[in-house]
């Protein structure tokens, strides 16, 4: 260890805010930096001034062994995200399969490869986390303040962050936030298999609805891995130029499937839309606005990326026009995503019946899958996969076609134990549809 080094071991330390409160102060005062448009060399000199000022104020800081690792951290926490900048290097996140960071500024969770994992660093105030989750939302135009406490946007390519601030959350509580990462490019055919989600029978079933254009969708909660599955069954029909495929996201971008040879070449016919909010209402573009528009681009199928909002009925509308679909939604079961499309397609004002709603559900996605994630283990499962039948005596009647029947569950460990049966063969109306939409009767066979 050098002399530089050696007075972090010494009596007298300051906490790590008195530090940045002082370091800040003085590069105010000495430096001019553009702190958002800095080159390597400006990098260097900027860590150099905090090095200088560190030195010659002989300044010691609590749970810091070296001035190279105080000075670093000082530097993330003035220019770019604090403790958070690690977790948000591509490198890393891809390297660890991080899929989440949330928390607020003294508790804050990893989410990586289905574990959960509480970090022992935080923020050094309720202040300092709000500078940053500021830093954060100026990267898609959002300001944090008390007349607009909420923001949710596209962080980063495939990175969406969702922040509350006062005066909906407390002031001693300060900003809560949810970072998700996005590893859309990584759900693979052989990972969903091989991570249990999905047997060979119901996944090949559900290729062959989107290569046959028998709409789908995919309900579960929040962190089930549904945009998993969705992204996968897209990606699986965008192989090559055959189809023509859109994807409509709401705030956030999140799907790329866009391909190119080695030439560079764009090898597949795709095309990726996301919504763009604005205070002013003649700007704004919904996901209403989108899905008005992209049959004028001839998809063979859309994926809209979650149904929310009014723009469901447009959605079932899309659906029941001949082109392909598959969408997203948050129900509570298979049976029950019927009624949360219908719920969804009330708040466009249309005055239509239920009887009328639920069979233009039922008719616009007759495959419903429904997906799980255990929160102990991290495991996702999908549970059910049913054909719509009906609407009858103000019950949805559906067929089940794929379930993972639970057995027990390992008290120890969270773990289920359970099986995936194919309980029923798909509906003779459904298989006709199959076959009008060029599927032969081969493929069927065993469905």
């Amino acid at each position: 260890m050098n002399n530089i080094d050696s007075f972090y071991n010494v009596q007298g330390e300051s906490a790590y805010l008195d530090v940045l409160n002082f370091v800040q102060e003085y590069m105010a005062k000495n430096t001019s930096f553009d702190t958002d448009k800095m080159s390597k060399d400006d990098v260097f000199r900027y860590k150099k001034h905090i090095e200088t000022c560190i030195t010659t104020n002989q300044l010691r800081c609590k749970g810091f062994d070296t001035l190279s690792q105080l000075v670093e951290r000082l530097y993330n926490s003035m220019t770019q995200y604090d403790i958070l900048t690690e977790y948000l290097k591509p490198e890393v996140y891809n390297t660890e399969g991080i899929e989440e960071i949330y928390g607020r500024w003294n508790c804050i969770y990893i989410l990586a490869k289905n574990k959960k994992k509480r970090l022992k660093e935080k923020f050094p105030s309720v202040d300092s986390c709000r500078n940053i989750l500021n830093r954060i939302s100026n990267k898609f135009n959002f300001n944090i303040n008390e007349g607009t406490p909420t923001a949710l946007g596209e962080f980063a390519p495939n990175i969406r962050a969702s922040i509350v601030s006062e005066p909906i959350t407390s002031e001693e509580m300060g900003p809560e936030f949810n970072i998700r990462i996005v590893h859309g490019s990584k759900m693979k055919r052989k990972l969903l298999l091989e991570g249990g989600t999905i047997d060979e029978y119901g996944l090949r079933f559900l290729e062959l609805c989107i290569e046959n254009k028998i709409n789908i969708c995919i309900g579960g909660a929040t962190g089930s891995g549904k945009t998993g599955t969705m992204y996968y069954l897209l990606s699986h029909i965008t192989q090559d130029d055959t189809y023509r495929v859109g994807t409509i996201e709401i705030e956030s971008r999140e799907f790329n499937l866009v391909k190119y040879d080695e030439n560079g070449d764009c090898i597949n016919d795709v095309f990726h839309w996301v919504t763009k909010a604005n205070d002013d209402e003649r700007y704004n573009v919904s996901a209403n606005d989108l899905v008005e528009i992209v049959l004028r681009f001839k998809p063979d199928v859309v994926g809209v990326g979650e149904m929310r909002n009014r723009e469901a009925l447009m959605t079932c509308e899309l659906a029941i026009t001949g082109h392909g679909a598959i969408t997203t939604i948050h129900p509570q079961d298979a049976q029950d995503t019927y009624s949360r499309i219908v719920m969804l397609c009330k708040k466009s004002g249309i005055n239509y019946d239920d009887q009328t709603l639920y069979d233009i559900a039922i008719k616009a996605f007759p495959i419903i899958v429904y997906q799980k994630q255990n929160k102990r283990t991290g495991d996702r499962k999908i549970y059910e996969i049913v054909e719509g039948i009906e609407y009858k005596d103000r019950k949805v009647i559906v067929n089940p076609l794929v379930q993972y029947v639970v057995e027990d569950t390992i008290e120890s460990t969270g773990e289920t134990i359970g099986s995936i049966q194919h309980a029923n063969k798909i509906s003779q109306k459904l298989r006709q549809r199959f076959l009008d939409n060029g599927c032969s009767r081969a493929k069927l066979n065993g469905f």
